[in-house]
């Protein structure tokens, strides 16, 4: 269960860094005269939820209890 919340949380934070990676490459170079500030922060607001999530104090108990499960391989692996 703590494995399933852990990958869960690992792709929520693929998607944020995939979204800010588009706005990035966006900015770069297709950015219209004057769209800097509104996408300075929406590029913000992506990065403050991606750094919460991925800090998130419960993520310590979930790495701890996904330990002591039955895990294959590829899963230890991902915890350790």
């Amino acid at each position: 269960m703590s494995f399933q919340k852990l990958d869960d949380l690992g792709h929520k934070l693929e998607a944020l860094e995939h979204a800010l990676a588009i706005l990035g490459a966006d900015e770069a170079t297709h950015m219209a005269v004057g769209g800097g500030e509104k996408r300075a922060e929406a590029m913000s607001a992506l990065a403050g939820m991606h750094h919460a999530r991925a800090t998130a104090p419960e993520i310590a108990d979930w790495i701890a209890a996904a330990e002591q499960e039955t895990l294959n391989e590829e899963q230890q692996a991902a915890v350790c």
